[in-house]
């Protein structure tokens, strides 16, 4: 039985939106954006090395330069999400000089995408809790710190995870108001999500199931011809691209399960952990208050499930995997913590308590945020691979620079590639050993010890660049992961030009264990 206080909260109009919400959601959204771009131009970092995958190969369909990786070397990756960032690229590129307008363009892409859980948990928060509901979801989406993570780099995850946001809210808004147009919008969405991500292929078959075979089964011809569209598309995209349909989601699922293995394993209660160690004890309150909302918001807590069920069923796993998850987590979160607050200031029974406490809910989540994002051991959100970010930008500041070697070059998978360098400049392998390849090829270099658990420390360089000619001019000494075991970028420089006749060109290498599966 609702209360009448209970009901009032959850009172909305049906209708167009009053002032106050579209104020309130503008202001949410404007923060979110804020939050990311200060992320992006303060605090580079790279999260993993597929964003660095998804940029080069969007260099080379803008400016005709950039690395082939393993990935797009067997056809296993689709051009759509490169070929979005291409645009993006292009169009910032119109209003400067690469690589810093064209960055700033797959940026405001960025910015843009990050905006669906904000704008979908608004609603949500809405339709379900009413305006406090609206400003507590809404805001918890913008300012969350694992949110403001992902959502600041290219990946492949945070694409699908806006998409997989929008077409859940589109075909399951909280209130009974569907359209068939609607349906086909976001059941599209859902097939976006699931062609840019296989692996949410299940949750978005039991969210279709859910919403078109237990509620409204005349809605099943919009709800599958949307899912088709994008899927149909992605084939024809592949068609072109590649010379097959589905070329790379076929070659994809393959690589992924003979691959997965040699990328590493963990067991199988990973993501658990890996939350536990983000969120700490503060957990309790998110998992308590994410229950609390799935009352209202079912659909929401159980596609969140499948998702942590069906990655963790596979041996290789890492922590973005599992990022489509967070919005509706603290889209629940955001629900529940304004329905607990709104129970509390009823049994208090004063109408102060009840807007002290609707305030004092998205506040303590604010801060809660703030605290765990500056905690020292997440201090590697922020900072990870920032050595190789910035060590481009001072080789594009210098005028004469005239080529980069990477040292040792079987680590060329964590510096900035293309994307981030100057048009013009060439990537140079350095070799693996004591004695570089054609150090006079390249002016600059950029040295790259990686962690090592068993030393406790970087290991050490193979030779010694300062015999060379070559002078330290910085070095980035950060941890690379929640082990907070730090790794080393340092950027060297020589006076004098490039002469790369004898110089080998930087070139992806993938490593035995992949090798033995391309051939």
């Amino acid at each position: 039985m609702i209360s009448a206080a209970e009901r009032r909260l959850t009172e909305s109009p049906d209708g167009c939106f009053l002032l106050r919400d579209w104020l309130a959601l503008l202001a949410i959204c404007l923060l979110a954006v804020v939050i990311r771009a200060c992320v992006m131009a303060l605090l580079p970092s790279i999260l993993h090395p597929d964003e660095r995958m998804w940029l080069e190969a969007a260099d080379r369909l803008v400016n005709h330069q950039g690395l082939v990786t393993w990935d797009f070397q067997v056809g296993e990756r689709s051009w759509l999400w490169p070929g979005l960032i291409a645009g993006f690229m292009a169009v910032g590129q119109l209003f400067g000089s690469p690589p810093d307008a064209g960055l700033g363009g797959v940026a405001v892409l960025i910015c843009i995408v990050s905006l669906a859980p904000v704008i979908c948990g608004f609603l949500w928060g809405r339709n379900v809790a009413g305006f406090p509901g609206a400003v507590t979801a809404g805001l918890l989406n913008a300012i969350w710190f694992e949110l403001v993570y992902f959502y600041t780099h290219p990946l492949s995850e945070t694409f699908a995870g806006a998409a997989l946001v929008t077409g859940l809210y589109l075909i399951y808004p909280g209130r009974n108001v569907w359209s068939e147009r609607q349906m086909f919008i976001g059941a599209a969405m859902l097939g976006l999500a699931a062609v840019i991500r296989p692996q949410l292929v299940p949750a978005v078959a039991v969210a279709v199931i859910a919403v078109g075979g237990i509620r409204l089964r005349s809605h099943y011809p919009a709800l599958l011809g949307g899912l088709a569209l994008p899927i149909v598309l992605s084939g024809l995209l592949d068609w072109i691209t590649w010379g097959w349909p589905f070329h790379a989601t076929v070659m994809y699922v393959y690589y992924s399960t003979k691959v997965s293995s040699a990328a590493g394993l963990n067991p199988f209660y990973s993501y658990f952990g890996w939350e536990w160690i983000a969120w700490g004890f503060f957990g309790v309150v998110i998992v308590l208050c994410a229950l609390y909302g799935a009352l209202r918001l079912p659909l929401l807590f159980w596609t969140a499930v499948i998702i942590f069920v069906v990655h963790s069923a596979f041996s290789h796993k890492e922590y973005r995997y599992i990022s489509p998850a967070l919005p509706l987590i603290m889209t629940l979160a955001g629900v529940g913590s304004t329905m607990g607050a709104n129970w509390l200031a009823e049994r208090l029974g004063q109408p102060w308590a009840r807007r002290a406490l609707l305030v004092a809910v998205p506040l303590g989540w604010t801060f809660a945020s703030l605290a765990l994002a500056a905690s020292p051991n997440r201090i590697w959100f922020w900072i990870r691979s920032r050595g190789s970010i910035l060590a481009m930008q001072a080789i594009n500041a210098d005028k004469e620079a005239c080529g980069v070697g990477i040292y040792p070059g079987n680590m060329w998978w964590r510096h900035a590639g293309y994307a981030g360098l100057r048009p013009g400049i060439p990537l140079f392998t350095a070799g693996d050993t004591a004695n570089p390849i054609a150090p006079n090829a390249y002016n600059y270099v950029i040295s790259l010890q990686q962690r090592s658990k068993e030393l406790g420390r970087p290991v050490d360089l193979p030779g010694d660049l300062a015999i060379l000619g070559y002078q330290q001019v910085q070095c980035w000494t950060d941890p690379y992961d929640r082990a907070m075991i730090v790794d080393r970028t340092c950027l060297w420089r020589r006076p004098g030009t490039c002469d790369s006749a004898s110089a080998k060109p930087l070139t992806p290498d993938v490593g035995e264990a992949f090798e033995e599966l391309t051939r």
